[in-house]
């Protein structure tokens, strides 16, 4: 069987199985995080959610089965959102829920279009691109900024390219599906990837930017703890961590999203991953957050209420 190389480049299949055992042994320590639910009070708070609206399922969700899943569930302060469908503008999207602010990502090169909506002003809009990818010609992310109580706060909202080539790339090359599988998830979990390289130029943007406080979500299209999001995690707190949600699927089985021939654009995985989240910088306390489980596509929503810099916030915790 040809042995392809790693989407980074820096292992393959070969080395005999021992390192998919300690794959496994690393993955499945998500299996053990304690969980937590917090009771925390500010008065100076911000609700914020990211969904990918589903742009590859079919049907696509229509503008008004997306205003109805984020109604709701409370229309937030600030919405990111990734895979709006074509027959969505970010501007109907922003009268039919009272956003009075958004800005738009969308391009004529890329399906996968982003967006920020916001009741209060953005400024500064930014469009960051990363490395093309196969079947996901510009993965991005949209950045811009919010003022509030004199705070200058930077917004993301992310999309990162899916696995899914890849995977099928390895099947393609002779590969099972769980020993493409593992493959896929050494290397998101070690090695240097086109995830891992992205965000590492978020991050060093991020840096660049003269900011009071930083929320980031969006769909990262990998696990837990990737490479990327362990990347993520030394600069900001993951916004679901630790509660009982840290470990809830977002991306469902793609039963809908089906090719013309009735073959699934999927990775059928027996689990429904986590790739959707909402990142902020530590002087951001989370309130509340947990995965919404109603959506009008294939990934559920996250949402978060956020105290911000200068709220006094006290905290509650309540082992789960």
């Amino acid at each position: 069987m040809v042995r392809p190389e790693c989407a980074g480049g820096c292992c393959g299949l070969a080395g005999g199985n021992f390192k998919y055992l300690v794959a496994l042994v690393f993955l499945s320590f998500t299996a053990v995080l304690p969980g937590c639910d917090y009771k925390v009070h500010a008065d100076n708070a911000l609700t914020v959610m990211t969904y990918n609206m589903g742009d590859d399922c079919l049907p696509a969700p229509t503008l008004e089965q997306v205003v109805a899943v984020i109604r709701n569930n409370g229309v937030p302060d600030v919405l990111f959102v990734q895979d709006v469908p074509w027959a969505i503008t970010i501007k109907d999207l922003a009268d039919a829920l009272g956003f009075t602010h958004f800005v738009s990502g969308r391009t004529k090169e890329s399906p996968h279009h982003l967006g920020i909506l916001s009741k209060i002003p953005l400024c500064n809009a930014k469009r960051i691109h990363f490395e093309p990818q196969p079947d996901f010609p510009r993965p991005a992310a949209l950045c811009a900024e919010i003022e509030v109580h004199h705070k200058r706060i930077v917004l993301c909202s992310v999309h990162l390219a899916t696995l899914r080539p890849v995977f099928h790339r390895l099947q393609q090359n002779g590969g099972s599906f769980y020993l493409s599988l593992l493959h896929v998830m050494y290397d998101e979990a070690f090695c240097e990837t086109p995830h891992s390289r992205s965000v590492e130029k978020l991050l060093g943007w991020i840096r660049s930017k003269k900011n009071d406080a930083v929320i980031i979500g969006g769909d990262f299209n990998t696990f837990q703890l990737s490479k990327p999001i362990r990347a993520m995690n030394r600069d900001f707190d993951d916004a679901l961590w630790p509660s009982m949600d840290y470990l809830a699927g977002t991306k469902l089985k793609a039963q809908r999203a089906l090719d013309p021939s009735g073959h699934s654009k999927g990775l059928d995985l027996p689990l429904n991953p986590r790739i959707d989240y909402i990142f902020h910088s530590e002087n951001i306390a989370c309130l509340k957050a947990e995965v919404i489980r109603q959506t009008a596509g294939d990934h559920y929503p996250v949402r978060a209420v956020l105290g911000l810099p200068g709220s006094k916030a006290t905290t509650n915790n309540r082992s789960g």
